[in-house]
């Protein structure tokens, strides 16, 4: 039986809305020209940015069991025994 296992980042999107948040901060604080207001934002990108760093990714792990499944190399080989059964004919 051959068995197949695929993963995936379950909670990428939260970091992604991190990363977004960071951006539009950083818009802000070119746009921006009073000084108070550029540190209470630079104070929000450090913020974030220290959450994207200890970002923890979970990764969920799913498992496939096929009994019918071939494995890529049977299919490479057949491949080949078909290739070499033409060239001969």
């Amino acid at each position: 039986m051959k068995e197949y296992r695929s993963e995936r980042i379950t909670n990428i999107s939260e970091l992604e809305a991190i990363l977004e948040k960071i951006s539009i901060l950083s818009q802000l604080v070119e746009n921006s020209s009073d000084i108070e207001e550029i540190k209470g934002i630079t104070k929000s990108i450090k913020e974030s940015a220290q959450k994207a760093r200890d970002f923890e990714f979970h990764i969920e792990v799913r498992v496939i069991h096929d009994a019918n499944a071939i494995s890529i190399g049977q299919i490479a080989l057949e491949d080949i025994e078909r290739i070499t059964n033409n060239e001969k004919e």
